[in-house]
């Protein structure tokens, strides 16, 4: 898969990201393994751009990631 599409932001930039572009960020496989993690309040919630486009915060993604890497350096 080709991801020369992705912007790369500094943590401060914010802008929204599509499924596609969120999926590749957070390492997610697939729509349904993100949803469940959102069921779960384990990742932010998409933000409604449109009637039928929703999209995320890269900060927020970003922050996520953030955390999961703080976590699993404290789990070690």
């Amino acid at each position: 898969m080709e991801n020369s599409h992705i912007l790369h932001l500094s943590a401060e930039d914010d802008k929204f990201c599509p499924l596609r572009e969120t999926l590749f960020l957070s390492g997610f496989g697939s729509k349904s393994a993100l949803y469940e993690y959102i069921g779960k309040d384990l990742f932010p919630k998409p933000h409604r751009i449109s009637a039928n486009r929703v999209a995320w915060s890269y900060r927020e993604v970003q922050s996520w990631i953030s955390k999961q890497k703080f976590s699993t350096l404290q789990d070690s």
